[in-house]
Parts: C-alpha cells; structure tokens; sequence
C-alpha cells in the first residue's frame, strides 16, 4: 500500500511538471506573438554602444540570460536578454531571431551578468513639476479652507503658494511636486469647479526620469526602495584638421534614487547629508545611525547589516 501512494504520488508530481512546463511554453510563444517586433541584427549590431552590456562575440552581441515580468506579474524564464538604456528598450533572442519587446507589456526584466541577477522594474519617477495659477475673488482664509478640502490635499508636494492682490481679486500660484500629470489635472479640475475661481492655468514639465523608465533594484524594503538608473551619456568630438574629422562617443553613467510608498524618486550621493535628505523626502524617517556609505558597495553592505 505504501509504494503504491508513493507511486501515485511521483505520478501527480510529473504530471503537474509537464502541465506547468507546457503552460510556461504557450504562455512564452503568445507573449511572442504579442508583444515583440523582429529587428534587423545589422541595426542591432550597429547600434550596439546603446546597450548596457555592449560585448561582441564574432558577429553576435553576447546576450544574457533572463527572464520578462509581464504587467500581470508572471515571469517569462529561459530568455535570451539585453536591454538598451539610451533608448529605455529590452531586447530578447529568441530561435536565432532577434526581437525587440514592447514597453507597454511588461513591468520589468531579469538578467544574468558576473554571477548575480540584475533586476529591473519600472514604476519610479521624478516628481512632475507643476504651476498653477488662477484669479479668485475668494479671501485669503477662504482660498487656503478649499485647498485644503480636496480630497488629495496630504498627497500634494507644495514647494511655494503666493497669494498677491489685484484690484478686487487675488491671483494665486501654486508651484507643486506629483508623481504624474494626472494628478495636476485631476487639482485644476478641482479649482475649475469653484464658482469664484477664474481662469486657471496650468503648466508643468515632464521628467526623463519617469514611471515608464527601466531603473535597477538594488535594495528593497517595506517602506523604501534604493535604485540605479542606467544611462548613456553622448560626447561628440569634432577635429580642426582639413577632412574635420567627428566622432561621436558613449559613456556609461549611472545615478542613484531613494523611493519610498508614493514612488517618487529622491537623487542621493553616498555620503551621510545627502542619504539622511533622501530618507526624510521619501517619508522615512526612522532609520538607524548612517555609517561609512562613501560608495555603492559600502552602502549595500550599511543597509544588509541594518534591514536584514
């Protein structure tokens, strides 16, 4: 009776095997259908500077191994992968094909690189900065009462409110951080709405730095997260001589971004000043004694000792 549960039991296990591998494969060769656009190698290779990893091996790029998080959260392993911060792509090699895979699909990717997994997610960004001005025959009192009834008003970053007569009206301008443009729409809407609030103006500007931008996870907590962005610098150089001669140059540059709950991206340097600003902007403020985090390294290390 024993062998044969046991029996029963190797029998499920394998067919639960095979039931998930065959779900991982038709769930891979629709996401290939869906979601990618096959791309000329000769561009790709020509191009190959964009890259994160710009190695070459004879005429092929070295690709990594990887994996694609679907926006659903479902992981797609066993890719061939590379990714292009100049132009914020993913690339995957797939049957000797190479695609390039649609941003709007996935929440982010995996890949392989000296023995440890790098892992990129999308969702962080700069604040939008905002301006809005209106005209109002509100009083002072009355138009800071309204402000603060709206119903996102502890969500709003206010970096200056100005209030200044005019004849019989008051202008008002508020200079604001969010997380999306919605989010300034969605406030001057509310302003349209009051009877005594006339022609309001908005203006804002868009990071390049924003939610759908690829960062790299490099430690991450219940309340906050630490990034890396990576990004290509161009330098062109241009030669006096008679053919004058160019060339065009890419570096490697990386910055580094503190988040915390609302995902907005706080920039620090690895010393203690600037890591303590970038705890209180992402609302973190109970954090332990900060030590020697002169680098990349040794801020990792402070922040295993502490959160682990």
């Amino acid at each position: 009776m024993r062998s044969l549960k046991i029996h029963l039991t190797f029998l499920f296990l394998l067919s639960y095997y095979f039931l998930f591998c065959q779900d991982g494969a038709s769930e891979k060769l629709g996401f290939i259908q869906r979601s990618v656009t096959e791309v000329d190698s000769a561009v790709l290779i020509e191009n190959i500077r964009q890259f994160l990893s710009h190695e070459i091996d004879g005429n092929s790029p070295i690709w990594f191994d990887g994996s694609i998080v679907l926006k659903s959260g479902y992981k797609i392993d066993g890719l061939k992968v590379k990714f292009n911060p100049f132009d914020n792509s993913v690339y995957i090699n797939e049957n000797v094909a190479w695609y390039k895979v649609s941003n709007n699909a996935i929440a982010g990717f995996n890949i392989k690189k000296e023995q440890r997994e790098m892992v990129f997610r999308k969702g962080y960004s700069l604040p939008f900065q905002g301006l809005i001005e209106v005209t109002t025959a509100l009083r002072h009192q009355d138009i800071i009462s309204y402000l603060k009834d709206y119903s996102d008003y502890n969500k709003l970053v206010f970096n200056s409110l100005t209030i200044e007569k005019r004849g019989l009206n008051h202008k008002l301008s508020i200079e604001l951080e969010t997380k999306s443009r919605q989010t300034i729409f969605k406030f001057r809407n509310y302003l349209i709405a009051h009877d005594n609030i006339a022609n309001v103006d908005s203006d804002y500007n868009i990071p390049e730095l924003n939610e759908n931008t690829y960062v790299e996870i490099l430690f991450e907590t219940e309340s906050f997260v630490i990034v890396k962005h990576h990004f290509k610098k161009v330098a062109q150089i241009g030669s006096v001589s008679l053919s004058q001669h160019k060339g065009v140059f890419m570096f490697d540059e990386k910055d580094y971004y503190m988040a915390g709950n609302k995902n907005i991206l706080t920039e620090f340097l690895f010393n203690k000043v600037s890591l303590k600003k970038a705890f209180y902007n992402s609302e973190v403020n109970d954090f332990p004694q900060i030590r020697n985090v002169g680098s990349e390294r040794k801020l990792m290390n402070w922040l295993s000792q502490n959160y682990n």
